[in-house]
């Protein structure tokens, strides 16, 4: 029962980010479509969104402005996914059924234009969801595909140069919109992902202590990743790379959750380096936050207090 709670608590992360990889398509690399391959009969849908991903759309739409119409036309298609509606009806109707829905692929974007000096193609990101499992979504129907083909072409559009500026016997310079918007969403998006893979990290080795009894029981992050991959199935979840590793508490080694603590306070995992000013944390209960410098040090310090109480319990009772 305590593992199958674990599992349902990371589906429906999964199903609240809108980017949902069901069980058999976990080892496959995700589809980055252009608008012209997405299907012609998709229309839009608003998914309702929980922590972290709430905050992070509300904050990007409130530094967009709401008088800024560009702004909130990427707001919008930042925080619609994009289904069959034939499909999703059928998949409401059966508990399960997995259907095809596609998201704003602004880490695409991003890459094609990493400087935000222009705006990219649109691109869309190609996954799976249970229909059945969405707690509450709402329609968007100005958010068809012809709708995105003009919406597209708009913003892509260079602006017109003030009089002036540009010599008679030269073509004006393009300008394009969005680079402010975009800088802030690829921020933005950024600490996201480090959230959720700090919270997919996190359910796997709280899985992993399901099934063991205790968490790993090792001496390094290495041995602790290597632990949790049979119920991560994708290495590119758990970063590994100098600088930008996802650390493992190798003080709570071998220990059951019921023994580590308060879990809630428990540090389990924690960003090496800094994601946006601050530390990506997850605790032993599951849970992931986003803790500036100043809190992540008294993060730590508590952390520490933990454990040499801990010691000095077991020295007691020996």
């Amino acid at each position: 029962m305590r593992r199958m709670a674990v599992v349902t608590t990371l589906l429906a992360c999964a199903i609240a980010s809108a980017q949902i990889s069901p069980a058999d398509a976990l080892t496959s690399k995700p589809r980055s479509l252009t608008l012209a391959e997405l299907p012609a009969s998709v229309v839009g849908i608003r998914i309702s969104y929980t922590e972290p991903v709430l905050p992070m759309l509300m904050g990007l739409r409130g530094s967009m402005g709401s008088r800024d119409a560009q702004g909130e036309a990427i707001f919008q298609l930042i925080s619609t996914t994009w289904v069959d509606p034939a499909e999703f009806a059928a998949g409401m109707a059966s508990p399960g059924k997995l259907v095809r829905a596609y998201t704003f692929d602004l880490t695409a974007m991003l890459q094609a234009s990493p400087s935000g000096s222009k705006m990219p193609p649109f691109r869309f990101r190609e996954s799976f969801m249970n229909p059945s499992a969405v707690p509450t979504f709402s329609p968007e129907p100005n958010m068809t595909k012809p709708e995105l083909v003009a919406l597209e072409a708009k913003l892509r559009e260079p602006e017109p140069p003030e009089a002036g500026t540009a010599a008679p016997d030269m073509p004006a310079p393009k300008v394009f919109p969005m680079s402010e918007e975009f800088a802030t969403a690829k921020k933005a998006a950024y600490k996201t992902q480090w959230l959720s893979m700090a919270k997919q990290c996190a359910l796997a080795l709280m899985i992993y202590e399901g099934d063991h009894g205790k968490l790993p029981a090792v001496d390094s992050t290495a041995q602790a990743r290597s632990a949790a991959m049979a119920y991560l199935k994708n290495d590119s979840v758990w970063p590994m790379q100098s600088g930008k590793r996802l650390l493992y508490n190798t003080g709570l080694s071998g220990l059951p959750i019921t023994q580590v603590g308060p879990p809630a306070e428990r540090v389990l995992l924690w960003s090496e380096s800094p994601i946006q000013g601050g530390r990506v944390v997850a605790y032993a209960d599951g849970h992931v936050r986003w803790h500036t410098s100043d809190e992540w040090k008294r993060v730590w310090n508590r952390e520490l207090a933990l454990r040499r109480e801990r010691v000095k319990s077991s020295a007691k009772r020996r």
